[in-house]
């Protein structure tokens, strides 16, 4: 017998939180990326797949969730993300057959790593467009390909 999970897309939201505002709930862990970005994410894994990232531009608190639908596993030498011009931005492996849904540019979209050889992933965005489904991919960077899907 199999299970249904319910998993809500992604969104992308400009958000006028006041500060003062009550916060998430104090359960849940926050991480804050390093000095290289002003991301913090908010999250309750593994029992809630669902991760809140948010970020403060011009007075603004901007907010994306993320539902990761498979975690993927670590090949024996996996590839690491891109080295970031800032000298001590950690780099870090790329699973192999990891989705996540969250929503770019107002659109609802699937983003998927797979492994073409020991040393390429192919990174994928696919969307639906009425019945139509659509996708891009890079072995690039997953930059290149949200890149290419905006250009779409």
């Amino acid at each position: 017998m199999t299970k249904d999970r319910n998993i809500e897309s992604g969104i992308n939201k400009e958000n006028d939180r006041d500060e003062s505002a009550e916060g998430p709930n104090i359960d849940n862990q926050v991480l804050e990326a390093s000095s290289f970005s002003s991301r913090v994410f908010i999250h309750d894994y593994p029992k809630n797949l669902r991760i809140e990232a948010q970020y403060k531009s011009k007075g603004r608190t901007y907010i994306s969730y993320y539902n990761i639908t498979a975690l993927g596993t670590y090949p024996i030498t996996p590839k690491l993300t891109q080295k970031p011009n800032c000298n001590n931005v950690p780099q870090y492996p790329i699973p192999d057959n990891y989705i996540v849904e969250t929503e770019i540019a107002e659109r609802g979209v699937k983003c998927e790593t797979k492994y073409v050889s020991n040393s390429k992933v192919n990174y994928t965005v696919a969307w639906k467009e009425g019945r139509a489904e659509w996708s891009v991919n890079s072995t690039k960077s997953a930059s290149a390909v949200v890149n290419l899907f905006l250009k779409v």
